[in-house]
């Protein structure tokens, strides 16, 4: 059984904050390490850097 890594599995808490910006990718297609850019990773750059 392969496991599903894409953001809406991973952190389904944050498909609230997916912009209309990304479509026509949606949550389901963002994975870890698929390259593709989203409003979400900014949003998560921002927040993991508020962390430091």
């Amino acid at each position: 059984m392969a496991m599903n890594n894409s953001l809406a599995e991973v952190h389904p808490e944050l498909i609230t904050e997916w912009s209309e910006k990304n479509l026509p990718l949606t949550p389901d297609d963002i994975t870890f390490g698929s390259n593709k850019k989203s409003m979400v990773e900014r949003y998560l750059r921002s927040r993991m850097a508020g962390k430091r």
